[in-house]
């Protein structure tokens, strides 16, 4: 069968090239989402904004990525990973422009909405595209390895920030978030489409020569058969709803909890420290230094997650990372300086 075909294909350069693709995309996420932590404590005083009207534009885009993710599912499976991938990466870029020609408050938050909106319709599509073509026994690596590039990104925003806001302004940092959109023209040249969304419409033929092309550059000599089977084509389409059947309801409830606290902390933190730093009385240098290490220290609890996660087990690595994260979380709300 042919997606039998695709589980078999051994780990090789294309599951590399692809992780580096999609990884990019999640890099520039984080970059752009980054870069609206490190632009409100100067707004702020330029624009003399109150604590609300920051929080606004610190959540808004949060908002818009919570729509975006449930839109860009159901588009995704309508139109293909690969349309919709591109697509929302132009979207978050020219928006993301248009964040460096806000001309008010009022703008500034439109702008924003649809940053978040791009950013959320692509980070499942990617996540998604990754876990179809990953082996299924490496598949926990790759999609943690592809999340690395998150703390990527972030670290590519503090750098901008550091390099850029206090010699040019606020502005220069969204001019080159926006440079983003040049990269979907790789995405055209290099993604492949997603087999099976392919065969779940009926373009087998299609398929097939995707899964061909990739035995050929891998060196496989598959000896079964070739073509696609009637197993190859989903016959019943999968319903949100059933997220919340009885197969799936404890899983469903579990991830969502302890989904939503990881994103409810991770985003507190990093939206606002450098707020919080710069509120302290540090300069924007200095709150910068302070906020690029803290970031850089993402980097090695990827990797080190890449390599457990098919050695522990998913649970049991979540599980291990949830705890360090909270310990770590209580002594550094006890902190008394920044040191």
């Amino acid at each position: 069968m042919l997606l039998q075909r695709l589980e078999a294909l051994p780990v090789g350069s294309f599951h590399y090239k692809l992780l580096v693709i999609t990884g990019l995309g999640w890099l520039f996420d984080a970059m752009d989402t980054g870069l609206i932590a490190f632009v409100l404590p100067v707004l702020g005083k330029e624009w003399g904004l109150s604590a609300g009207q920051m929080g606004a534009i610190g959540s808004i885009g949060l908002v818009g990525m919570a729509i975006g993710a449930v839109i860009a599912g159901s588009i995704a499976d309508k139109f293909g990973r690969k349309a919709v991938f591109s697509a929302t990466v132009i979207l978050y870029s020219i928006a993301t422009g248009l964040c460096a020609v806000s001309w008010s408050y009022e703008s500034l938050l439109i702008f924003r909405f649809f940053v978040g909106f791009g950013l959320g319709g692509e980070l499942p599509v990617a996540a998604t595209l990754m876990s179809e073509y990953a082996p299924t026994n490496l598949r926990g690596r790759f999609i943690v390895l592809l999340e690395s590039f998150w703390g990527v990104g972030w670290i590519a925003a503090a750098c901008i920030a550091y390099l850029f806001i206090p010699v040019y302004g606020w502005h220069y940092a969204f001019i080159i978030g926006a440079l983003p959109a040049i990269y979907v023209f790789f995405i055209r040249l290099h993604m492949p489409e997603s087999v099976r969304y392919l065969l779940s419409k009926g373009k087998v033929e299609e398929a097939q020569k995707i899964v061909d092309d990739l035995e050929m550059r891998l060196g496989v000599k598959y000896t079964g058969d070739l073509k696609a089977t009637a197993d190859d084509v989903p016959t019943e389409k999968p319903k949100l709803k059933d997220l919340w059947s009885g197969k799936y309801l404890a899983r469903t409830i579990m991830l969502w909890i302890v989904w939503f606290g990881i994103v409810y902390s991770y985003y507190g933190i990093f939206t606002w420290l450098p707020a919080i730093v710069y509120q302290q009385g540090f300069a924007f240098v200095k709150t910068f230094e302070y906020v690029l290490l803290i970031t850089f220290a993402q980097l090695p609890g990827y990797f080190c997650a890449a390599w457990l996660v098919d050695k522990l087990g998913r649970k049991y690595t979540l599980s291990l990372f949830l705890c360090m994260s909270g310990v770590a979380s209580y002594f550094f709300g006890q902190a008394q300086s920044a040191e």
